[in-house]
C-alpha cells in the first residue's frame, strides 16, 4: 500500500512509469512497466469500488484510500493527453453501432452518415450487406426498453426482488473470494517455505530468486482481485438504489441520454447486445441482465400487461418487423 501511494506521488509529480517501476521495484513494488498505467486510472485507489450486475457504475466504497481524487484525476488527465491515441469519432446519432449484431453471423454491425440527405444507417458486413436506417432502428429500441419501464407504485415490490436475487449473487462471490483468499494463504507458505530452504543452503540463490518471484507475482495478482472484490457492506444497498432508479424510467433516460451514457445503459441491460436477422427482418435482444430481468416478471404479476405484450422484451414480435428488407448490398432500409 505504502509503496503504490509513493508510485501515485511520484507520477503526480511527473515522474516516467519506467523510472516509477526502476526505483519502486527494488524497495519490493514489484509492478511491471506495461502494467502501472492500470493502477493510475484504478477507481479503487481513490475510494470507489464497482459491481458486474451494474457493469460502467462505481459506488462509493469503505476501505482506505491511497490518493485523493483531485491527484487521480490529474494524473489521469496527463496520461490521456501524453497517450498519443486520437479519439474515435463518436456519431451521436449512431448509439447501437456495435451493440446491434447479425443474428445468422454474430457480426456487429458498423454504421455511417449517408452523403445525401446526411442520414444516419447502420450496416451489416461482408457480402449481401444490409444497411438499416438509424432512427428506425433506435426507435424499435426504445420500445424495448419502453416495455421493461415498470410503473413507481411496485418500486417497492421489485426492491424486495432485486434484494433476493443479489443474495443469491453475493453467496456466490463470497464463495469465490474465500477460494482466493485460502489460494493467498497457500502461496504464501510456500513462500515461506521456500525461503527456510534457501536459508538452510538447501537451494542456490538464483533458483530461491526465481521461485519467490513467480510467488510474488501469483500473490500480486490475487490481491488486486480482492481489493477489487465486491463484497462491501454497502455495495448491494446502492445497486438497488441505482436498479430502482432506472427501472422506473429507462426508456427515457436511454433517450435523453448522451452517446457514452446510451452505450452504457444498453450495455448494462443487455451485456450480449442485441440482433437483427437479414433472412427475417426481426430485431431480437440477447441476454437481460438478470436484475432487470425482474421487471417484466413483475409486470407478469401485476398483470398491467396485456396478454402477449410480455415477448417484446425479449423478442420483438412480427407486427413490428422492419419491413422491405432484402438481403443485397444495395438494399437500404428507409
Amino acid at each position: 500500500g505504502r509503496l503504490l501511494q509513493k508510485a501515485f506521488e511520484m507520477k503526480h509529480a511527473g515522474v516516467s512509469n519506467r523510472e516509477i517501476c526502476n526505483k519502486l521495484n527494488r524497495r519490493g513494488l514489484g509492478i511491471s512497466e506495461n502494467h502501472i498505467s492500470k493502477y493510475f486510472s484504478n477507481l479503487f485507489y481513490v475510494g470507489f469500488i464497482s459491481s458486474s450486475m451494474v457493469p460502467g457504475e462505481y459506488f462509493q466504497g469503505h476501505h482506505p484510500t491511497i490518493v485523493s481524487e483531485e491527484v487521480f484525476i490529474q494524473i489521469h488527465q496527463t496520461q490521456q493527453e501524453n497517450s498519443g491515441r486520437k479519439n474515435v469519432i463518436k456519431r451521436e446519432n449512431l448509439p447501437l453501432k456495435g451493440f446491434l449484431k447479425e443474428l445468422e453471423t454474430n457480426s456487429p454491425f458498423t454504421g455511417y452518415i449517408a452523403k445525401k440527405g446526411a442520414i444516419p444507417y447502420y450496416k451489416s458486413r461482408g457480402k449481401k450487406a444490409v444497411n438499416i436506417n438509424a432512427q428506425k432502428l433506435d426507435n424499435h429500441f426504445q420500445g424495448i426498453l419502453q416495455s421493461l419501464d415498470i410503473n413507481k407504485s411496485h418500486a417497492k415490490e421489485l426492491e424486495k426482488r432485486i434484494e433476493g436475487k443479489l443474495k443469491e449473487k453475493l453467496k456466490d462471490q463470497f464463495e469465490e473470494v474465500e477460494g482466493l483468499k485460502r489460494k493467498r494463504q497457500t502461496l504464501e507458505k510456500r513462500q515461506e517455505k521456500l525461503l527456510n530452504t534457501f536459508l538452510d543452503g538447501v537451494i542456490s540463490k538464483e533458483i530461491f530468486q526465481k521461485s519467490h518471484k513467480r510467488f510474488e507475482d501469483q500473490i500480486k495478482e490475487i490481491k488486486l482481485e480482492l481489493e477489487n472484490c465486491e463484497l462491501k457492506s454497502s455495495n448491494p444497498k446502492q445497486i438497488i438504489k441505482k436498479v430502482l432508479e432506472i427501472s422506473v424510467n429507462i426508456s427515457d433516460i436511454w433517450q435523453q441520454s448522451d452517446y457514452e451514457d446510451k452505450r452504457r445503459l444498453q450495455k448494462l441491460l443487455f451485456p450480449e447486445g442485441i440482433y437483427f436477422s437479414k433472412e427475417k427482418g426481426l430485431v431480437r435482444t440477447g441476454r437481460l441482465n438478470s436484475l432487470f430481468a425482474l421487471n417484466p416478471q413483475l409486470q407478469r404479476d401485476s398483470k398491467d400487461m396485456k396478454k402477449g405484450d410480455l415477448e417484446f422484451k425479449i423478442e420483438i414480435p412480427s407486427q413490428v418487423e422492419l419491413v422491405g428488407i432484402e438481403p443485397t448490398s444495395k438494399q437500404a432500409i428507409e
